[in-house]
């Protein structure tokens, strides 16, 4: 009898656990006007939504967050059959209402993703921010805090 009930306990509780999880509050912002670079943006932005640490978060400068900045050029625009490539130019920065000059550098590179290999772009630009959060966690504690009680906040609105 006692199992069954500390059983039913943990079945009542496991998921009052998981979604307590801290989420990383990022924002997402795109430049670009090639159809695979608006696919692109399209399928980080879901991948975000679906993500088990991250959580998108509109572009407000009141909430400590991630912001992604994207740049997507067409590279083959001049030839015809263009829109199978595009150059992806990505920059990481913390920012928050704190934050002067628009939040503090983290990281940027830039890429090209064919049409083809849009899913392993997009895997590639999460772990990039999973690993930008991490090195706040590591190098910048201040900041990191102030995500994680941006999460914490968010959480309580929505209870």
């Amino acid at each position: 009898m006692r199992t069954i009930v500390v059983t039913l306990a943990l079945i009542c509780v496991a998921p009052t656990l998981c979604l307590a999880q801290d989420r990383i509050p990022v924002e997402i912002e795109h430049a670009g006007q090639d159809s695979l670079g608006l696919r692109y943006f399209f399928e980080i932005k879901e991948a975000i939504r679906g993500s088990n640490s991250m959580r998108l978060v509109d572009s407000t400068p009141l909430t400590p967050r991630i912001r992604v900045s994207v740049i997507t050029i067409d590279r083959d625009r001049d030839k015809a059959g263009s829109g199978q490539q595009t150059t992806v130019s990505t920059t990481l920065v913390f920012d928050s209402i704190d934050m002067p000059l628009s939040g503090a550098f983290i990281t940027s590179y830039v890429e090209y993703c064919g049409s083809d290999r849009i899913n392993e772009c997009t895997r590639r630009m999460l772990s990039k921010i999973d690993a930008a959060s991490e090195s706040l966690r590591k190098d910048s504690p201040h900041f990191w805090k102030s995500l994680k009680a941006a999460d914490s906040t968010a959480r309580a609105r929505a209870q």
